[in-house]
Protein backbone atom coordinates (compact mmCIF):
# COMPACT_ATOMS: atom_id res chain seq x y z
CA UNK A 1 0.00 0.00 0.00
CA UNK A 2 1.46 3.29 -1.08
CA UNK A 3 1.13 6.16 1.93
CA UNK A 4 3.08 9.47 1.03
CA UNK A 5 4.36 10.64 4.04
CA UNK A 6 2.37 13.71 4.95
CA UNK A 7 -1.11 11.56 5.03
CA UNK A 8 0.42 9.86 7.86
CA UNK A 9 -0.43 12.04 10.64
CA UNK A 10 -3.85 12.67 9.45
CA UNK A 11 -4.85 9.02 9.56
CA UNK A 12 -3.34 8.32 12.71
CA UNK A 13 -5.20 11.29 14.02
CA UNK A 14 -8.15 10.08 12.44
CA UNK A 15 -7.68 6.60 13.81
CA UNK A 16 -7.13 7.46 17.16
CA UNK A 17 -10.24 9.47 17.48
CA UNK A 18 -12.03 6.97 15.43
CA UNK A 19 -11.25 4.13 17.91
CA UNK A 20 -12.02 6.18 21.06
CA UNK A 21 -15.52 6.70 20.28
CA UNK A 22 -16.03 3.79 17.60
CA UNK A 23 -15.06 0.07 18.25
CA UNK A 24 -16.66 -1.52 15.39
CA UNK A 25 -14.30 -1.29 12.36
CA UNK A 26 -11.72 -3.88 13.52
CA UNK A 27 -9.06 -2.01 10.51
CA UNK A 28 -8.68 1.63 9.64
CA UNK A 29 -6.51 2.43 7.14
CA UNK A 30 -5.73 4.38 3.89
CA UNK A 31 -6.14 3.09 0.23
CA UNK A 32 -3.79 4.11 -3.22
CA UNK A 33 -6.07 7.48 -3.91
CA UNK A 34 -5.71 8.49 0.71
CA UNK A 35 -9.04 7.69 0.97
CA UNK A 36 -9.98 6.30 4.44
CA UNK A 37 -11.47 2.87 4.66
CA UNK A 38 -12.92 1.02 7.68
CA UNK A 39 -12.76 -2.77 7.39
CA UNK A 40 -15.19 -5.72 9.05
CA UNK A 41 -13.77 -9.18 9.30
CA UNK A 42 -16.24 -12.14 10.77
CA UNK A 43 -16.51 -12.56 14.74
CA UNK A 44 -19.77 -14.64 14.81
CA UNK A 45 -22.18 -11.77 15.92
CA UNK A 46 -23.06 -8.27 14.07
CA UNK A 47 -21.08 -4.70 14.74
CA UNK A 48 -22.99 -1.35 14.85
CA UNK A 49 -21.15 1.64 12.98
CA UNK A 50 -21.47 5.07 12.00
CA UNK A 51 -19.61 7.42 10.39
CA UNK A 52 -16.80 9.43 12.78
CA UNK A 53 -18.40 12.70 11.58
CA UNK A 54 -20.44 14.25 9.01
CA UNK A 55 -21.62 12.91 6.35
CA UNK A 56 -19.98 11.15 3.03
CA UNK A 57 -19.99 9.31 0.13
CA UNK A 58 -18.85 6.04 0.63
CA UNK A 59 -17.94 3.13 -1.66
CA UNK A 60 -19.39 -0.32 0.66
CA UNK A 61 -18.08 -3.75 -0.15
CA UNK A 62 -19.06 -6.68 0.73
CA UNK A 63 -17.52 -10.92 0.24
CA UNK A 64 -19.98 -13.43 0.93
CA UNK A 65 -17.88 -16.77 2.88
CA UNK A 66 -16.63 -19.96 1.22
CA UNK A 67 -18.51 -23.22 2.25
CA UNK A 68 -16.73 -25.71 4.30
CA UNK A 69 -13.26 -25.91 4.83
CA UNK A 70 -12.10 -27.28 1.64
CA UNK A 71 -10.59 -26.61 -1.83
CA UNK A 72 -14.44 -27.65 -3.12
CA UNK A 73 -16.23 -25.63 -0.89
CA UNK A 74 -18.26 -22.70 -3.37
CA UNK A 75 -16.30 -19.45 -3.33
CA UNK A 76 -18.29 -15.97 -1.31
CA UNK A 77 -19.94 -13.95 -4.01
CA UNK A 78 -19.29 -10.18 -4.07
CA UNK A 79 -21.53 -6.93 -3.93
CA UNK A 80 -20.35 -3.52 -4.18
CA UNK A 81 -22.19 -0.09 -4.74
CA UNK A 82 -22.09 4.12 -3.16
CA UNK A 83 -24.31 5.56 -0.82
CA UNK A 84 -24.58 8.72 0.59
CA UNK A 85 -24.36 8.38 4.94
CA UNK A 86 -25.27 11.16 6.91
CA UNK A 87 -24.05 11.31 10.73
CA UNK A 88 -27.15 9.65 12.04
CA UNK A 89 -27.19 6.17 9.62
CA UNK A 90 -26.43 3.68 11.96
CA UNK A 91 -25.26 0.61 10.15
CA UNK A 92 -25.21 -2.77 11.03
CA UNK A 93 -22.54 -4.99 9.90
CA UNK A 94 -23.11 -8.37 9.34
CA UNK A 95 -19.83 -10.57 8.55
CA UNK A 96 -20.32 -14.64 7.48
CA UNK A 97 -18.01 -16.99 8.89
CA UNK A 98 -17.03 -19.84 6.60
CA UNK A 99 -19.01 -22.85 6.62
CA UNK A 100 -17.45 -26.25 8.25
CA UNK A 101 -18.13 -29.95 8.15
CA UNK A 102 -21.70 -30.70 8.75
CA UNK A 103 -22.10 -27.34 10.49
CA UNK A 104 -22.90 -23.81 8.27
CA UNK A 105 -21.15 -20.58 8.60
CA UNK A 106 -22.71 -17.87 10.44
CA UNK A 107 -25.17 -15.39 8.98
CA UNK A 108 -27.39 -17.80 7.09
CA UNK A 109 -24.92 -20.73 6.07
CA UNK A 110 -27.11 -23.74 5.84
CA UNK A 111 -26.09 -27.52 7.82
CA UNK A 112 -24.53 -30.31 5.76
CA UNK A 113 -25.95 -33.51 5.89
CA UNK A 114 -25.16 -36.05 8.60
CA UNK A 115 -23.41 -39.31 8.01
CA UNK A 116 -20.25 -40.85 8.36
CA UNK A 117 -17.80 -37.87 6.56
CA UNK A 118 -20.31 -35.51 6.98
CA UNK A 119 -21.43 -32.52 4.37
CA UNK A 120 -20.16 -29.18 4.18
CA UNK A 121 -21.84 -26.90 5.66
CA UNK A 122 -22.93 -23.54 3.47
CA UNK A 123 -20.74 -20.03 3.90
CA UNK A 124 -22.47 -17.16 5.73
CA UNK A 125 -23.38 -14.09 3.86
CA UNK A 126 -21.72 -10.54 3.99
CA UNK A 127 -24.38 -7.66 4.67
CA UNK A 128 -25.18 -4.33 5.87
CA UNK A 129 -28.33 -2.92 7.11
CA UNK A 130 -29.52 0.39 7.65
CA UNK A 131 -32.46 1.68 9.45
CA UNK A 132 -33.12 -1.71 11.66
CA UNK A 133 -31.64 -5.00 12.60
CA UNK A 134 -33.88 -7.41 10.34
CA UNK A 135 -33.50 -9.25 6.68
CA UNK A 136 -35.36 -6.12 5.16
CA UNK A 137 -33.75 -3.46 6.25
CA UNK A 138 -30.59 -4.73 4.06
CA UNK A 139 -28.99 -2.38 1.45
CA UNK A 140 -26.18 -4.71 0.46
CA UNK A 141 -25.60 -8.43 0.33
CA UNK A 142 -22.62 -10.90 -0.47
CA UNK A 143 -23.69 -14.12 -1.07
CA UNK A 144 -21.82 -17.58 0.76
CA UNK A 145 -20.92 -20.16 -1.07
CA UNK A 146 -22.46 -23.92 -1.24
CA UNK A 147 -21.16 -26.56 1.08
CA UNK A 148 -19.36 -29.86 -0.73
CA UNK A 149 -20.85 -33.14 -0.66
CA UNK A 150 -18.74 -36.13 0.01
CA UNK A 151 -18.98 -39.61 -1.33
CA UNK A 152 -17.73 -42.96 -0.01
CA UNK A 153 -15.49 -44.55 -2.29
CA UNK A 154 -15.10 -48.37 -2.24
CA UNK A 155 -11.35 -48.02 -1.35
CA UNK A 156 -12.54 -46.57 1.59
CA UNK A 157 -11.67 -42.86 0.89
CA UNK A 158 -13.96 -40.05 -0.07
CA UNK A 159 -14.17 -37.58 -3.17
CA UNK A 160 -16.51 -34.66 -3.41
CA UNK A 161 -19.07 -32.83 -5.48
CA UNK A 162 -18.14 -29.17 -5.05
CA UNK A 163 -20.60 -26.70 -3.98
CA UNK A 164 -21.75 -23.79 -6.16
CA UNK A 165 -20.23 -19.99 -5.41
CA UNK A 166 -21.74 -17.30 -4.15
CA UNK A 167 -23.53 -14.80 -6.80
CA UNK A 168 -23.66 -12.70 -8.35
CA UNK A 169 -27.49 -12.03 -8.56
CA UNK A 170 -27.99 -15.11 -8.83
CA UNK A 171 -26.03 -18.19 -6.63
CA UNK A 172 -24.72 -21.26 -8.97
CA UNK A 173 -25.77 -24.50 -8.73
CA UNK A 174 -24.18 -27.06 -6.60
CA UNK A 175 -22.50 -30.00 -9.09
CA UNK A 176 -24.52 -33.31 -9.19
CA UNK A 177 -27.97 -34.48 -10.34
CA UNK A 178 -29.07 -33.47 -7.18
CA UNK A 179 -27.24 -30.29 -5.99
CA UNK A 180 -29.07 -27.73 -4.44
CA UNK A 181 -30.04 -24.43 -6.53
CA UNK A 182 -28.34 -20.95 -6.36
CA UNK A 183 -30.62 -17.94 -4.31
CA UNK A 184 -31.55 -15.52 -7.34
CA UNK A 185 -33.12 -12.04 -6.95
CA UNK A 186 -37.20 -13.78 -6.27
CA UNK A 187 -36.56 -17.07 -4.49
CA UNK A 188 -34.53 -19.44 -2.91
CA UNK A 189 -34.33 -21.33 0.27
CA UNK A 190 -35.19 -18.88 2.15
CA UNK A 191 -34.36 -14.97 2.68
CA UNK A 192 -31.51 -14.84 4.06
CA UNK A 193 -30.80 -18.27 5.29
CA UNK A 194 -29.71 -21.27 3.19
CA UNK A 195 -31.05 -24.44 2.98
CA UNK A 196 -29.47 -27.90 5.09
CA UNK A 197 -28.14 -30.79 2.85
CA UNK A 198 -30.10 -33.64 3.41
CA UNK A 199 -29.29 -36.03 5.95
CA UNK A 200 -27.76 -39.84 5.18
CA UNK A 201 -30.39 -42.34 5.51
CA UNK A 202 -28.01 -44.50 8.77
CA UNK A 203 -24.90 -43.05 9.99
CA UNK A 204 -22.72 -45.45 8.40
CA UNK A 205 -23.26 -44.17 5.09
CA UNK A 206 -20.42 -42.22 3.69
CA UNK A 207 -22.56 -40.13 1.09
CA UNK A 208 -23.26 -36.58 3.08
CA UNK A 209 -24.90 -33.45 0.93
CA UNK A 210 -23.59 -30.42 1.25
CA UNK A 211 -25.70 -26.87 2.68
CA UNK A 212 -26.63 -24.48 0.80
CA UNK A 213 -25.03 -21.06 1.33
CA UNK A 214 -26.59 -17.37 2.61
CA UNK A 215 -28.03 -14.36 0.73
CA UNK A 216 -30.22 -12.25 -0.27
CA UNK A 217 -32.39 -15.48 -1.26
CA UNK A 218 -30.06 -18.77 0.15
CA UNK A 219 -29.37 -21.52 -1.79
CA UNK A 220 -31.02 -24.77 -1.42
CA UNK A 221 -28.97 -27.60 0.60
CA UNK A 222 -28.60 -30.76 -1.69
CA UNK A 223 -31.37 -33.27 -1.73
CA UNK A 224 -29.82 -36.54 -3.15
CA UNK A 225 -31.34 -39.66 -1.33
CA UNK A 226 -27.97 -41.13 0.73
CA UNK A 227 -29.06 -44.13 1.07
CA UNK A 228 -25.53 -45.02 -0.41
CA UNK A 229 -22.11 -43.65 -0.43
CA UNK A 230 -22.97 -40.29 -2.17
CA UNK A 231 -24.20 -36.97 -2.05
CA UNK A 232 -24.28 -33.43 -3.73
CA UNK A 233 -23.43 -29.94 -3.77
CA UNK A 234 -24.86 -27.30 -1.36
CA UNK A 235 -25.92 -23.81 -3.95
CA UNK A 236 -25.07 -20.40 -3.44
CA UNK A 237 -26.51 -17.63 -2.21
CA UNK A 238 -27.18 -14.70 -3.94
CA UNK A 239 -26.47 -11.32 -3.70
CA UNK A 240 -27.97 -8.07 -3.85
CA UNK A 241 -27.27 -4.46 -4.11
CA UNK A 242 -31.02 -2.73 -4.33
CA UNK A 243 -29.82 -0.31 -1.55
CA UNK A 244 -26.99 1.54 -3.20
CA UNK A 245 -25.74 3.44 -6.11
CA UNK A 246 -23.78 2.07 -8.97
CA UNK A 247 -24.04 -1.31 -8.04
CA UNK A 248 -21.83 -3.94 -9.07
CA UNK A 249 -21.86 -8.31 -8.11
CA UNK A 250 -19.20 -10.99 -8.88
CA UNK A 251 -19.81 -14.62 -8.53
CA UNK A 252 -17.12 -16.70 -6.40
CA UNK A 253 -14.34 -14.40 -5.58
CA UNK A 254 -14.01 -15.10 -1.36
CA UNK A 255 -12.34 -18.11 0.02
CA UNK A 256 -12.77 -18.49 3.73
CA UNK A 257 -14.26 -15.94 6.13
CA UNK A 258 -16.53 -13.10 4.14
CA UNK A 259 -15.33 -9.61 4.72
CA UNK A 260 -16.92 -6.26 4.62
CA UNK A 261 -15.32 -2.62 3.97
CA UNK A 262 -16.26 0.92 3.39
CA UNK A 263 -14.43 3.34 1.92
CA UNK A 264 -15.04 7.17 2.00
CA UNK A 265 -14.66 8.87 -1.65
CA UNK A 266 -15.79 12.09 -0.41
CA UNK A 267 -16.57 13.79 2.63
CA UNK A 268 -20.21 15.94 2.31
CA UNK A 269 -23.24 14.98 0.17
CA UNK A 270 -22.75 16.54 -2.97
CA UNK A 271 -25.41 18.75 -2.55
CA UNK A 272 -25.10 22.95 -2.79
CA UNK A 273 -25.34 23.20 0.69
CA UNK A 274 -23.10 20.73 1.45
CA UNK A 275 -20.63 19.64 -1.19
CA UNK A 276 -18.06 16.94 -2.01
CA UNK A 277 -14.58 17.90 -0.45
CA UNK A 278 -12.08 17.53 -2.79
CA UNK A 279 -8.14 17.47 -1.42
CA UNK A 280 -6.38 14.90 -3.61
CA UNK A 281 -5.72 14.05 -7.64
CA UNK A 282 -7.94 11.15 -7.22
CA UNK A 283 -10.90 12.78 -5.89
CA UNK A 284 -10.41 15.60 -8.19
CA UNK A 285 -10.45 12.52 -11.42
CA UNK A 286 -13.54 11.34 -9.66
CA UNK A 287 -15.72 14.17 -10.54
CA UNK A 288 -16.07 12.43 -13.89
CA UNK A 289 -18.57 9.98 -12.10
CA UNK A 290 -21.39 12.74 -10.60
CA UNK A 291 -21.06 14.91 -13.22
CA UNK A 292 -24.71 16.73 -11.97
CA UNK A 293 -23.06 17.43 -7.86
CA UNK A 294 -21.84 19.77 -6.73
CA UNK A 295 -18.09 20.15 -5.13
CA UNK A 296 -15.48 22.42 -2.90
CA UNK A 297 -11.56 22.07 -2.77
CA UNK A 298 -10.32 22.17 0.19
CA UNK A 299 -6.40 21.90 -0.74
CA UNK A 300 -4.19 23.15 -2.99
CA UNK A 301 -3.99 19.77 -5.51
CA UNK A 302 -0.68 18.65 -7.79
CA UNK A 303 -1.65 16.46 -10.54
CA UNK A 304 2.76 15.92 -11.20
CA UNK A 305 1.51 12.47 -10.02
CA UNK A 306 0.90 8.96 -11.51
CA UNK A 307 -1.32 8.13 -14.13
CA UNK A 308 -2.06 11.94 -14.59
CA UNK A 309 1.49 12.89 -15.48
CA UNK A 310 2.59 10.24 -17.76
CA UNK A 311 0.89 8.87 -21.64
CA UNK A 312 -1.91 10.29 -22.49
CA UNK A 313 -1.88 12.27 -19.26
CA UNK A 314 -5.10 13.63 -17.56
CA UNK A 315 -8.54 12.64 -19.06
CA UNK A 316 -10.83 16.21 -19.70
CA UNK A 317 -13.86 15.68 -17.03
CA UNK A 318 -17.32 15.56 -19.32
CA UNK A 319 -17.61 15.89 -23.41
CA UNK A 320 -20.53 17.26 -25.82
CA UNK A 321 -22.49 14.41 -24.66
CA UNK A 322 -21.95 14.48 -21.10
CA UNK A 323 -21.07 17.63 -20.21
CA UNK A 324 -20.48 18.82 -16.61
CA UNK A 325 -23.79 20.20 -15.25
CA UNK A 326 -22.40 20.70 -11.45
CA UNK A 327 -20.66 23.02 -9.08
CA UNK A 328 -16.71 23.53 -8.38
CA UNK A 329 -16.08 26.07 -5.71
CA UNK A 330 -12.21 26.29 -5.62
CA UNK A 331 -12.53 27.97 -1.90
CA UNK A 332 -9.34 29.85 -3.36
CA UNK A 333 -7.11 27.20 -3.44
CA UNK A 334 -4.36 25.93 -6.99
CA UNK A 335 -4.60 23.51 -9.19
CA UNK A 336 -1.05 22.82 -10.75
CA UNK A 337 0.89 20.78 -13.43
CA UNK A 338 -2.13 19.54 -15.49
CA UNK A 339 -0.82 17.47 -18.30
CA UNK A 340 -2.97 16.65 -21.37
CA UNK A 341 -1.48 14.59 -24.40
CA UNK A 342 -4.23 13.39 -26.21
CA UNK A 343 -5.28 12.89 -30.16
CA UNK A 344 -8.78 12.39 -31.52
CA UNK A 345 -10.70 13.91 -28.73
CA UNK A 346 -12.96 17.29 -29.48
CA UNK A 347 -13.06 19.36 -26.41
CA UNK A 348 -9.53 19.25 -24.12
CA UNK A 349 -8.91 21.13 -20.55
CA UNK A 350 -9.25 20.22 -17.42
CA UNK A 351 -12.99 20.20 -18.09
CA UNK A 352 -14.03 19.05 -21.80
CA UNK A 353 -17.03 21.10 -21.78
CA UNK A 354 -19.46 22.48 -19.01
CA UNK A 355 -23.21 22.85 -20.00
CA UNK A 356 -25.41 25.56 -19.12
CA UNK A 357 -26.20 24.72 -15.13
CA UNK A 358 -22.34 24.18 -14.35
CA UNK A 359 -20.69 26.77 -11.72
CA UNK A 360 -17.34 27.09 -11.84
CA UNK A 361 -15.31 29.45 -9.61
CA UNK A 362 -12.46 30.82 -7.30
CA UNK A 363 -9.25 29.02 -7.81
CA UNK A 364 -5.60 29.39 -9.68
CA UNK A 365 -5.26 26.68 -12.87
CA UNK A 366 -0.85 26.90 -13.41
CA UNK A 367 1.71 25.19 -14.83
CA UNK A 368 -0.58 23.35 -17.35
CA UNK A 369 1.06 22.08 -20.39
CA UNK A 370 -0.96 20.73 -22.92
CA UNK A 371 -1.07 18.67 -26.97
CA UNK A 372 -3.72 18.05 -28.63
CA UNK A 373 -4.16 17.62 -32.75
CA UNK A 374 -7.86 19.40 -32.83
CA UNK A 375 -11.17 20.41 -31.57
CA UNK A 376 -11.83 23.11 -28.94
CA UNK A 377 -8.62 23.59 -26.22
CA UNK A 378 -8.77 25.74 -23.00
CA UNK A 379 -6.30 24.71 -19.84
CA UNK A 380 -10.01 25.66 -18.06
CA UNK A 381 -12.53 23.83 -20.07
CA UNK A 382 -12.88 23.20 -23.98
CA UNK A 383 -16.06 24.61 -24.11
CA UNK A 384 -18.15 26.34 -21.66
CA UNK A 385 -22.37 26.85 -21.51
CA UNK A 386 -22.19 27.57 -17.90
CA UNK A 387 -20.82 30.65 -15.33
CA UNK A 388 -16.98 30.97 -14.67
CA UNK A 389 -15.95 33.42 -12.35
CA UNK A 390 -12.28 34.17 -10.32
CA UNK A 391 -10.75 31.77 -11.99
CA UNK A 392 -6.85 32.60 -12.75
CA UNK A 393 -4.76 30.82 -15.52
Amino acid sequence: MKVKGYKISVVLVVMVSWLASHAGAQTVGVDEDGNTYYEFEHTGESKSWSLPEGSAKVRIEAWGAQGNNDTNGGLGGYATGTRVLSPNDELGIYVGGQGSQRSGGWNGGGDGGTGRNGGGGGGGASDIRLGGTNLEDRIIVGGGGGGRSTDGMSDGSSAHQPGGDGGGLTGEDGEGSDGGEGGNQDSGYDLGQGGDGRDATNATNHGSNGGGGGGYYGGYGAQKESDNNSGHGGGGGSSYIDGVEDGETETGVREEDGLVRITVIYEGEGTEETPYEVSTPAQLDGIRDYLDAHFILTDDIDLDTDPFNTDEGWEPIGDGDNPFEGSLNGNGHTISNLFVNREGIRRTGLFGEFGENAAITDFNLVDADITVDEGDTGVLAGRNSGEISQIWV
